[in-house]
């Protein structure tokens, strides 16, 4: 899983192209970067700007919207790997 894992975010990190435009409980805010995030082994952590500020959010909080990213494919196989090892 770890292996899967690493691949899974290395070609989020490769393919995605950023900022683009999500909603995040509700609200748009402007998606810049990724981070692995410290405490979570499979996790994948979005940074997000809103108002000038930037918060790191779990990638499952983040809501695509149109357009999508180009790359975005690579996000949602993440994705669906996160739900399919329990995440």
């Amino acid at each position: 899983e770890y292996e899967q894992h690493t691949g899974l975010l290395t070609m989020v990190q490769d393919q995605v192209v950023f900022p683009f435009r999500a909603r995040v409980l509700g609200e748009e805010v402007d998606v810049v970067d990724m981070e692995w995030p410290e405490d979570d082994e499979f996790g994948l952590d979005l940074v997000c700007e809103r108002g000038g500020k930037r918060h790191r959010v779990e990638a499952r909080s983040v809501e695509l919207i149109p357009p999508l990213p180009d790359g975005h494919l690579y996000l949602a196989a993440y994705l669906a790997w996160k739900k399919m090892v329990g995440g």
